[in-house]
């Protein structure tokens, strides 16, 4: 970088290395792990194709947050910017990331990889927002009904000890956040969504899916891939 930002977000996605790391271990729980990581696959592929999409329509760009410092090579990210989650938990991993891009980028969104069911809009709504100057908020998150949230944004700095002050993978995980953002600026808030976590968050997830008005083809797959009349939802394909 040249010390000059430029005028497009970041959006990070939070993700695993297919067959490097043990992915979607509660749905794992449920159906094996084999078909949850067939599920994580299909996943993955339909939050980049969301992701991309995103980036074509509006003033942001994707870059993939690698769980394995080893696998940013590795041939899924080839043509991808990747960058390193770091060590720690999840809330000292969400501010390495987070405080590497928000000094190259005027504002940055954190996502996963477990809402394949989103649209770019999703995306791209928020990323204006916060670049944007006229909106008052410096901070956006779409709260998840379990508790926890499918996106933080910012345009500030976030000090590593509000990632750390908040208990994640809780049902207080949103509410904690926006109260550790609350000294820092004021937070706006997404429509709330939903995540796959279990088993029976797949039917969900299907109807979602199905729902779609213009799905992606990558969804479509995921779609395709998911059959009520296998164990657990979903298909052995």
């Amino acid at each position: 970088m040249n010390g000059t930002k430029t005028n497009r977000a970041a959006l990070a996605v939070f993700a695993k290395t297919p067959g490097r790391t043990p992915a979607k271990t509660r749905l794992a729980a449920d159906i094996g792990t084999t078909r949850a990581g067939a599920f994580y696959r299909g996943s993955l592929a339909a939050t980049a194709a969301i992701a991309e999409a995103a980036a074509a329509l509006g003033p942001l760009d994707v870059v993939w947050a690698v769980a394995e410092p080893e696998a940013a090579n590795a041939p899924i990210w080839s043509g991808r910017r990747t960058t390193g989650q770091g060590t720690g938990g999840l809330g000292e991993r969400l501010h390495t990331v987070y405080s590497r891009l928000i000094v190259e980028r005027p504002a940055v969104l954190l996502i996963g990889c477990d809402s394949p069911h989103h649209t770019p809009a999703h995306f791209v709504r928020p990323a204006a927002a916060l670049l944007d100057a006229s909106h008052p908020a410096d901070f956006r998150l779409g709260r998840c009904e379990d508790g926890g949230y499918w996106l933080l944004g910012g345009r500030r700095p976030i000090p590593r000890a509000a990632f750390l002050s908040v208990n994640y993978s809780a049902a207080t995980t949103a509410a904690e956040t926006i109260a550790a953002l609350g000294p820092l600026g004021t937070t706006a808030e997404e429509p709330v969504s939903f995540d796959v976590d279990t088993v029976d968050d797949l039917p969900r997830l299907r109807r979602a899916l199905a729902e779609l008005a213009d799905p992606l083809d990558a969804q479509r797959t995921l779609l395709a891939s998911l059959s009520s009349e296998s164990p657990g939802g979903v298909s052995e394909r």
